[in-house]
Parts: C-alpha cells; structure tokens; sequence
C-alpha cells in the first residue's frame, strides 16, 4: 500500500510540474507553411509548429482567428501546439 501512494505522490508531482509549461497563444493567422503558420499576437509574432498535434482536425487559412495551446520554445519566437481551438468573435 505504501508502494502505491508513493507512487500516485510521485506521479501527481510529476503531473504538476509539467502542467505549468502548457499555455495559449491567441492571434491571426498571417502565413501558412507545411509544418506550421505564423500567428500574429498582441505585439508579437510567433511561429507555430504543429508537429505535434498529431494530424490536423481543422482547416487553417490567412486571417483566421485562432487559439494554440502548448508549450513556448525558450528562444520565445517558436510555439509547439498541441491542439487549436478557434477563437470566438465578441
């Protein structure tokens, strides 16, 4: 039993540490490449890559609204997605 818990504390802190490298990034899509799209953000551009998402679901164009959820690269200029989501209109 002590084996167990051990091992859920151990995997629950595991969980917790990777939980806070995954974030979103909402922008505009203003250029399509093979292996990903450049998303224009609040005073920035990123380049997203989607390798990751493991098959596109959805069709992507210039000037769609989006949001990529994943993990930001450390030179701060590249975004690996994990999934998209299209970003509502208010």
């Amino acid at each position: 039993m002590r084996l167990l818990l051990l091992g859920l504390g151990i995997a629950a802190a595991c969980l917790a540490a990777g939980a806070g490298d995954v974030g979103r990034m909402q922008g505009v899509i203003t250029e399509l490449h093979p292996q990903g799209f450049i998303l224009a953000t609040e005073g920035r551009t990123v380049v997203v890559h989607m390798s990751a998402l493991g098959g596109i679901t959805m069709a992507l164009a210039r000037g769609q609204a989006i949001v990529a959820i994943g993990t930001l690269a450390p030179d701060g200029k590249t975004f690996h997605a994990v999934r998209l989501e299209i970003r509502k209109q208010r």
